[in-house]
């Protein structure tokens, strides 16, 4: 229940690429040949990418691994997306609304290329981190290098889940619930619903039962 909702890097990509592409159209650029370093299995990616553009007047569409070593108009392209993310990273990580004082610790400290394996990067992370909130937004939480800091560095806590918050309920991309109705005999022969640990373990007690004390 408590448990973030996972997006997966291909689906972020393949998204992308074709909100570009979308958007190139929309300007009216009369788009004709698509060339794409592959992100996942190509063929895939290359059908998934014809059976959205190719009605729409693009005649070509390549997708494969190393393009931009292949295509000229892929290796431009990659060094152009680098310079915009190494950019947007500094920007980024220049001031955080979330944690003034934290983004003023780390406004001397040079931020890397943003990639756990970079050790200014891993510097920059253990002077960002908040012992309770951990990292702002930005970061990507699910990076193994993170997960150690938060183990080692971090504030635990334990939270109560409600009983009948089990994960297995929850199915498909939607966070849809699967919740089983009640039959009519239940609504009369019900069990005495029991409290929520968060409440028992503390003592507290329902306002009906304070003459018992």
């Amino acid at each position: 229940m408590l448990r973030r909702n996972k997006v997966n890097l291909n689906r972020i990509s393949h998204d992308t690429a074709i909100g570009l592409i979308e958007h190139a159209l929309s300007e009216g650029i009369n788009i004709k040949e698509v060339y794409v370093d592959t992100v996942g299995d190509p063929d895939r990616y290359q059908s998934k990418l014809s059976s959205i553009f190719k009605r729409r007047g693009v005649d070509t569409i390549v997708v494969c691994k190393k393009a931009d070593a292949i295509y000229p108009i892929c290796s431009a392209a990659s060094i152009c997306a680098k310079v915009v993310r190494d950019r947007l990273v500094q920007e980024e990580v220049s001031y955080y609304p979330e944690a003034e004082s934290v983004a003023s610790k780390c406004r001397s400290i040079k931020v890397g290329s943003g990639y756990p394996g970079d050790a200014q990067t891993v510097e920059w992370m253990e002077k960002a981190m908040d012992p309770v909130f951990l990292f702002p937004r930005q970061i990507r939480f699910s990076w193994s290098t993170i997960e150690e800091m938060e183990k080692k560095r971090a504030i635990e806590f334990d939270w109560h889940e409600d009983p009948d918050g089990n994960d297995e309920n929850v199915s498909g991309g939607n966070n849809s619930r699967r919740l089983s109705q009640p039959t009519l005999q239940s609504m009369f022969n019900a069990a005495k619903r029991p409290r929520r640990k968060v409440f028992t373990s503390r003592g507290l007690i329902i306002e009906d039962d304070r003459e018992e004390l």
